[in-house]
């Protein structure tokens, strides 16, 4: 497009944004045209696929930045002086932190590519914008055509958000969670401030060292608790599946909340507490830490030992019996289905001598309704068969599990 050759006031707008798919920028002038109307016209736009190496969100935001000050670069001498303002818009507050901030403090690939977006642009000229007023959102994530030709999409898209006619700062959502906001709130643990200071979210606070590095986390603050914003952010989920509660892993509570979930769920092993606590919170070195709490439980030591050493003494008696024997596939299965139907066998509860006693319970009465007799198959050494040679031989070895059963299982 071209400029008039007196445009007074005219600015630029850059606009950047990210998704799991890709990311991208546009750029707006706004100017006076020569009736003295202010306009706003997009000026060129920009996108990339997201790299195969997975990255997090906020650090595909900080490349959608890297971007957009690569795009400015490029056009910025086109109007040579005639741009009065230059402004740079994105709705990631992590990498506007990162962004506003010293670049020594971060990882290489923060601190190389805020280190080009200094040398490329002012960092004071670098906003926080709410993500619907972001057009830069439909180069990320892309629209329809059927959407795209809509009216009020085309014109938002071709002019950009009306903020920039009016020179105004656009005030955050309410509904929109607020990502390392400071806020007026009696909480200690849930204030924060916008910029270098932003790791010392709960720096004040007692367990705050288990929260650890929450920038890739891309934390967010929501009705006065702090929330892990992933990639479920836009998924069909309940609130509590999209955005989990961040919980340090030192504080007595949480410690608590995994306790309850073990005992909860019957002293249910690691993977299902992890499973269950993570429909609604997060929290770092988790695995470890419920290993830790279930080690704790009194119960657990004696929960399910009867039948934890029968597995040890079977699974001992078969490498015995086994030793050394070279059992196909289906002779194995077959080893291991007669060990199973012996193992099931068992009894579980006392024997009475009476005569008028009935017989006691085994395993087999729940799975099968019956008692199951599994004495293996007596097999005659003289007999010289080839075709059960085969056979034999895996009956051979369940007799040795047998024989070494009934000597040890009692």
């Amino acid at each position: 497009m071209a400029l008039p050759s007196e445009t007074k006031g005219a600015a630029l707008h850059g606009f950047c944004d990210a998704s799991i798919k890709a990311y991208g920028c546009a750029i707006y002038l706004r100017y006076t045209d020569a009736d003295g109307a202010l306009q706003s016209r997009l000026l060129c736009s920009k996108s990339r696929v997201a790299p195969l190496k997975q990255l997090t969100l906020p650090k595909l935001e900080l490349q959608a930045a890297l971007l957009l000050a690569e795009l400015y670069v490029r056009i910025k001498d086109v109007f040579n002086t005639r741009i009065k303002k230059t402004s740079f818009w994105t709705d990631s507050q992590v990498a506007l932190a990162w962004i506003r901030s010293d670049n020594t403090r971060w990882e290489i690939f923060v601190k190389n590519r805020v280190q080009k977006i200094h040398a490329a642009t002012n960092q004071l000229d670098w906003h926080y914008v709410p993500t619907k007023l972001n057009p830069a959102d439909i180069v990320s994530r892309g629209l329809p055509v059927s959407k795209l030709v809509n009216d009020e999409t085309m014109r938002f898209w071709l002019n950009g958000p009306d903020f920039i006619i009016d020179d105004e700062t656009p005030q955050s959502d309410e509904d929109d969670p607020v990502v390392l906001e400071e806020r007026e709130s009696p909480l200690q643990l849930l204030t924060a401030t916008v910029g270098p200071a932003c790791d010392d979210l709960v720096a004040q606070y007692k367990y705050h060292n288990s929260f650890g590095p929450m920038q890739h986390l891309n934390p967010v603050v929501k009705d006065n608790l702090i929330y892990v914003k992933g990639r479920l952010g836009n998924a069909e989920m309940t609130d509590e599946e999209r955005l989990p509660i961040l919980l340090p892993k030192s504080h007595p509570f949480t410690r608590t909340i995994l306790r309850h979930l073990h005992e909860y769920n019957f002293h249910a092993g690691t993977e299902l507490v992890m499973s269950e606590f993570r429909t609604r919170f997060w929290m770092r070195d988790l695995r470890r830490t419920v290993i830790g709490v279930i080690a704790k439980c009194k119960m657990h030591h004696h929960f399910g030992g009867l039948w934890e050493a029968n597995i040890k003494v079977a699974k001992r008696l078969f490498k015995a019996a086994a030793k050394g024997a070279q059992l196909n596939l289906v002779e194995l299965q077959t080893l291991l289905h007669q060990i199973t139907s012996i193992l099931n066998s068992r009894p579980l509860t006392a024997i009475d001598a009476t005569p008028g006693s009935i017989e006691a319970l085994t395993p087999a009465h729940f799975l099968i309704g019956r008692a199951s007799f599994a004495v293996p198959a007596t097999v005659v050494d003289d007999d010289t068969d080839g075709v059960k040679t085969r056979w034999k031989r895996v009956q051979k070895l369940a007799q040795q599990f047998w024989h070494r059963w009934q000597a040890e299982y009692r």
